[in-house]
C-alpha cells in the first residue's frame, strides 16, 4: 500500500522479504485518495491485525512440508529452528492427542449450578443420592 507522495504506508516488511528474495519488482496499490487521517488510522489498524493473527498450525504445517519438498529455503520465511522443526515433524498443538492439563483446583465443586441460556448441575456420576437435582431445579423442569 502506497502513496505516491509519501512512501509506503503499509508493508514494510513484505517489501524487505522481497528485496531479501532478490525480486526487482512488486504489486503495490495507490492509496492517494486516503485522507492524512484515514492514512494514520489504516497503518494503525494494518499494524493491530497482525497482533491479533494466528495459525491454523495444520495448514501451514502442511505447506511448509510442500515448500521443503520443492526445496524452497525455509530459512527466509522467518521462524525459528525450533519452530520449523516442531511444525515440519508434526507436534503441533492442535494435535488431537494433545488434553489439555488438568487444573490445580477444579472450577466446579458437587451441587454447583451454572445458570446460562441453559442450566448445568455439577454431580457425580455414580451415586444415585448424588445426582439429583436441586431443588429450584427440579421444581423448575416440572413446571416447563
Amino acid at each position: 500500500m502506497v502513496d505516491t507522495k509519501a512512501g509506503i504506508i503499509a508493508g514494510h516488511g513484505r517489501l524487505l522479504a522481497a528485496q531479501k528474495l532478490g525480486l526487482q519488482e512488486v504489486p503495490v496499490i495507490i492509496l492517494d485518495h486516503l485522507t492524512e487521517a484515514q492514512k494514520r488510522a489504516y497503518v494503525i489498524a494494518d499494524n493491530q491485525l497482525a497482533t491479533l493473527a494466528g495459525w491454523d498450525e495444520g495448514i501451514l504445517s502442511e505447506q511448509l512440508l510442500a515448500l521443503q519438498g520443492e526445496d524452497f529455503n525455509l530459512d527466509l520465511l522467518g521462524f525459528d529452528d525450533a519452530d520449523l522443526d516442531r511444525l515440519l515433524g508434526g507436534e503441533l498443538d492442535g494435535s488431537e492427542d494433545a488434553l489439555p492439563e488438568t487444573p490445580a483446583t477444579a472450577a466446579s465443586r458437587l451441587g454447583d449450578v451454572w445458570l446460562f441460556h441453559v442450566s448445568i448441575g455439577c454431580s457425580a456420576a455414580t451415586p444415585p443420592a448424588r445426582t439429583q437435582w436441586p431443588s429450584f431445579l427440579a421444581s423448575a423442569s416440572r413446571e416447563s
